[in-house]
């Protein structure tokens, strides 16, 4: 309970619980909830009420210790890739690019097992930054984005009698942004994807609406811990 409420200022997002419509919370409810104490147990927050001043409160954070050691452990070795002998000749090559130099290999696992050991779910987006220029005028080349989700922030929808397909999937988080007359402000974001088009929005208004080009959402769910019957891991 102290893990969904306010006091320890552990939740969904760091910027408080995201508002969810009702269907969204009939649904997804639950399994935030689950997110939220389990972050709460990995973050040190063991008690399940406020403690009197002056009570000793050492606690030893071995949910934390086991978590880290193991997401380690797994990934010491980093990961290799199998490829077919037809693709050798260029798929390895495209590999390394994508991981070491688009991305930071090394931290892009340790982000996928701590979500994974945490919440025992883990979303992956892919996505491509176009090359651009920045103010001082330094050209940066375009770039393949692997992207670890905040599972919290994550709402997919799979088939009704086939959970390894997804359909929908939306993802919505809050952010800090500067109004026009210099206040901060919280805003809610939230992009659609379907395998058709792809739909963004701030605070329910529709900002960018366009045709998927890829012709399926790329977003891969991995559960830590598969449960029968369910779409979420443990």
């Amino acid at each position: 309970m102290r893990a969904a409420g306010s006091d320890l200022t552990i939740s969904v997002s760091p910027l408080g619980l995201i508002e969810l419509a009702d269907e969204e919370f009939e649904v997804h409810g639950p399994r935030l909830t689950r997110y939220a104490n389990a972050a709460a147990f990995y973050l040190g927050h063991h008690w399940a009420y406020r403690r009197p001043a002056g009570e000793p409160q050492v606690t030893a954070n071995y949910v934390a210790a086991l978590s880290d050691f193991l997401t380690n452990f797994t990934f010491a070795k980093s990961v290799q890739f199998n490829v077919d002998p037809a693709f050798t000749h260029i798929t390895p090559a495209l590999l390394d690019r994508i991981w070491s130099q688009d991305n930071c290999k090394e931290e892009l696992l340790w982000s996928i097992g701590n979500s994974g050991s945490i919440y025992g779910d883990v979303f992956v987006k892919i996505a491509y930054d176009k090359a651009w220029t920045d103010n001082s005028g330094m050209t940066h080349p375009g770039r393949v984005r692997i992207l670890p989700i905040n599972p919290s922030f994550a709402f997919p929808e799979w088939h009704p009698h086939d959970k390894d397909r997804l359909i929908r999937f939306k993802l919505k988080y809050r952010f800090w942004t500067t109004s026009t007359e210099g206040t901060r402000i919280v805003c809610t974001y939230v992009e659609i994807i379907t395998d058709d088009y792809i739909e963004e929005y701030v605070n329910d208004q529709l900002i960018d609406r366009r045709p998927n080009p890829l012709g399926f959402i790329p977003v891969v769910h991995i559960e830590n811990k598969p449960v029968l019957a369910s779409p979420w891991g443990l």
